[in-house]
């Protein structure tokens, strides 16, 4: 049982044994927002202290954040988004227009990080409509957990994830639980690995912004994926060739890679192939398209458990 975040932070930290933690809190409770306005929140300050006294780097790394709720013009319901790297939290006043909501926190005065939520009404958000300023911003988006069919466990849907990437956004995947204290479920083993030199808090900080990370429903599994040798979440310019490496390692004898995917837009599967091993990879070229494309890896094993990797972008 939960009941502060120094038990969240020590539970993560010392029994866990994790390496890091994003623990975002509410923060505004109010029904109408009126103007914008900072939030003098005690129990902000109070999460932003208790995450710097568990952080050591190249040890354990607790990233405070908080959920940003705005009613935006013509819908019933707030809208939220997970905000990171803010030292002052706040809020923007109700009924305004989705591009204003994007642009307001690209001019915020901090290097914001968002989030876009899993259970966010897509019709408030126009359906992902492409916003450059939000693009800028807004590097994150939680993958949807829907019960399998045999309701034994979750899945990753990644269909609000493919429609944000057909539409234009540069984001990269993250997997995320909701508590309310005294409640935790941390025992989830769907978990985002995020690619970087060294654990430290800039150097994760780095990595979000610049989408270098995966989502696996499996602890023991290891991915690689570059393309032109450069890392996922990467954006390359007008390249002369393609090559795309992927490789992926299970730990756990018992449970074999079957296959290995590489989507591209409007849900089309590029590249596929099968195995039967703990060890998988896959080296190929393709002619440089001739129009803006993404590539990401899915990883599926013998139990169906998936990895799904940040994309890699070429633009012509």
């Amino acid at each position: 049982m939960l009941t502060s975040y120094e038990d969240l932070n020590n539970l993560c930290k010392n029994k866990k044994h994790l390496d890091y933690i994003f623990i975002t809190e509410k923060v505004n409770n109010k029904e109408s927002n009126k103007s914008d306005a900072y939030i003098n929140s005690k129990k902000y300050k109070k999460l932003i202290d208790s995450c710097n006294k568990y952080t050591n780097n190249n040890d354990f790394i607790s990233i405070p954040g908080f959920e940003l709720s705005t009613k935006l013009k013509s819908e019933k319901n707030k809208t939220s988004i997970n905000t990171f790297n803010c030292e002052n939290p706040f809020l923007f006043k109700d009924n305004i227009e989705l591009e204003l909501f994007y642009k307001k926190l690209f001019y915020y005065e901090d290097d914001l990080i968002c989030q876009f939520k899993d259970n966010d009404n897509l019709n408030s958000i126009d359906y992902f409509k492409y916003s450059p300023y939000g693009d800028n911003i807004i590097s994150l988006l939680e993958l949807k957990k829907e019960k399998n069919a045999k309701g034994n466990r979750n899945e990753l849907n990644l269909d609000t994830y493919k429609e944000a990437l057909d539409n234009g956004w540069h984001i990269g995947p993250m997997a995320c639980e909701y508590n309310e204290y005294p409640l935790d479920n941390i025992e989830n083993n769907i978990r985002t690995t995020i690619l970087c030199e060294d654990l430290s808090k800039s150097k994760i900080i780095d990595a979000i912004k610049n989408r270098r990370m995966y989502v696996s429903e499996d602890n023991n599994i290891d991915v690689y994926y570059s393309l032109n040798k450069m890392p996922m979440g990467s954006i390359i310019k007008s390249p002369s060739y393609v090559r795309i490496i992927v490789s992926s390692i299970n730990n756990d004898e018992l449970d074999k890679i079957k296959k290995i995917e590489i989507f591209s837009n409007n849900n089309e599967v590029i590249y596929k192939q099968d195995f039967d091993s703990n060890y998988a990879k896959v080296d190929f070229t393709l002619k440089p398209p001739i129009k803006n494309t993404y590539y990401f890896a899915v990883i599926t094993e013998e139990s169906n458990k998936k990895s799904v990797t940040s994309p890699i972008w070429i633009e012509p």
